[in-house]
């Protein structure tokens, strides 16, 4: 994609306020209108996708702050951390809890 083209994508994920992004690298498809596309230098790929990686977590720290002192369920790992039911990780506060067992959390 062109510089320009990036930084219209760029801007547009910034104001959708997304809680996350899934970034990699372009991979090249045989037989789609993409794989014609000119190869990019690693040096601009590697900076873009750093770029959107930072983005996306500005967005997913925002998102958390958004569930600041609420009570959440969270499913237990045996990590003594685990997820909530809109994928925020936290730690439990009570390690000893069985893996699979919702607990009450107050993020």
């Amino acid at each position: 994609e062109t510089e320009q083209s990036f930084q219209l994508t760029y801007e547009r994920v910034q104001k959708l306020a997304l809680s996350r992004l899934h970034v990699f690298p372009f991979s090249r498809r045989p037989g789609t209108q993409a794989a014609m596309l000119p190869i990019l230098p690693a040096s601009v790929v590697k900076e873009r996708t750093q770029k959107l990686r930072g983005l996306s977590s500005k967005l997913h720290h925002q998102f958390c702050q958004r569930f600041q002192g609420q009570k959440r369920d969270v499913l237990a790992e045996p990590s003594g951390e685990g997820w909530t039911d809109n994928y925020i990780r936290v730690p439990l506060p009570d390690k000893k809890v069985p893996p699979g067992v919702l607990v009450s959390v107050t993020l």
